[in-house]
């Protein structure tokens, strides 16, 4: 089985943001109000004077204003596709392990017939979070929870925070971004 990271990884961006900014696009007087404290509880975040639970809820503090969040969330993934290079190998058994919310991620993993996902749980109402942010051990934990007994032959990441992640598989790889290429780095 191999697991795989979510944004900018087989995704080439970061899908909240890049959510979050549709958002304010489509819907500018739903979500420049909570967009406003959105900034200021980041600056918190980045001063290290709130958590990333807190900043993310904040991120998605607009929720509450769209009348149909999941129209919106399809509206967003058109036209959108995961990396080529993971098309390719694809496999039926994949995981895809997200700090970004299930309900966001969902759709286009389905649509390219993926069923494993572990994400975020967060209410797609109102932006708060049901579970802890699935980020770095959490990952670990949230895969274990789900499969305790697999083996895991290869991780797939961006980011070096998800270093317990790559702890769990045989071979681990690192997505290197520059412009419009990518590279896998076996670590």
């Amino acid at each position: 089985m191999n697991v795989y990271d979510f944004d900018k990884t087989i995704y080439a961006k970061d899908s909240s943001i890049e959510f979050l900014f549709f958002a304010l696009k489509h819907n500018p007087a739903a979500v420049s109000l909570p967009f406003g404290k959105f900034i200021i509880i980041f600056i918190l975040y980045k001063l290290k004077l709130v958590s990333k639970i807190k900043a993310k809820e904040a991120m998605f503090g607009f929720l509450p204003n769209i009348p149909n969040v999941s129209q919106l969330v399809t509206n967003f993934w058109q036209g959108k596709t995961l990396e080529d290079w993971y098309i390719k190998q694809h496999q039926k058994d994949d995981v895809i392990i997200s700090a970004s919310p299930r309900f966001l991620i969902t759709p286009i993993l389905q649509e390219n017939h993926i069923k494993n996902i572990i994400a975020s749980e967060v209410d797609h109402k109102t932006g708060k979070f049901f579970s802890k942010n699935c980020y770095g051990e959490e990952k670990v934990v949230r895969f274990r929870q789900e499969y305790p007994s697999i083996k895991v032959q290869a991780a797939y990441s961006d980011s070096l925070s998800d270093m317990p992640m790559f702890e769990m598989a045989k071979n681990k790889y690192l997505i290197y971004r520059k412009k419009h290429t990518v590279k896998l780095i076996k670590l």
